[in-house]
């Protein structure tokens, strides 16, 4: 896409701030292209052992497209668990830091496959997504770029302070138009 594609593309977004700074504004460079080949998560927590003294963490047991800004906010919430489970004295901490890290990525992993696979070129398993609840989501987000509200409930979520599941309750819903 060239920088007229690029100006027309964002003149059709809801928020029109992206479209006013790329037409008033002189690009630094040439564009680059991200190109993230897949978002990854090695199951350990699905492992009948694992060798005794080692311990795998962040982007090398789950790697977020970065785009979503969510892998280091993971990796935070693991290192939390670890040192709750160190100061604790747990035994085979290997086996629970894999469990209860599951259960954190679990969240994320399934809200960004769910996004991801909105886009037809995205491979996976579409059958559990929700049309409906896609369609909300399109519009809470279109909302969001004048309510404040909005915004800070799907920023809540988004950062992992909230889970999906506020988006959804019933003074949120009520802001969203239908």
């Amino acid at each position: 896409m060239d920088d007229d594609g690029m100006v027309a593309w964002a003149a059709e977004l809801d928020c029109q701030d992206v479209a006013t700074l790329l037409r008033t504004s002189a690009p630094l460079g040439d564009p680059v292209k991200m190109r993230y080949p897949a978002s990854t998560w090695w199951r350990y927590d699905r492992m009948s052992r694992f060798p005794a003294g080692f311990l795998v963490t962040g982007d090398a047991m789950c790697s977020f497209n970065p785009i979503y800004g969510q892998g280091m906010t993971v990796a935070a919430l693991e290192a939390t668990i670890l040192g709750r489970l160190l100061k604790d004295g747990s035994e085979d901490v290997a086996a629970q830091f894999f469990t209860e890290s599951a259960a954190v990525i679990d969240v994320p992993w399934t809200t960004v496959a769910a996004n991801d696979l909105r886009f037809p070129d995205a491979v996976g398993d579409r059958s559990a997504l929700d049309p409906e609840r896609g369609a909300y989501l399109d519009r809470l987000c279109a909302a969001a770029v004048t309510d404040p509200v909005l915004t800070t409930a799907f920023l809540r979520v988004t950062q992992l302070m909230d889970t999906p599941a506020a988006l959804f309750k019933p003074e949120i819903a009520a802001r969203v138009p239908a």
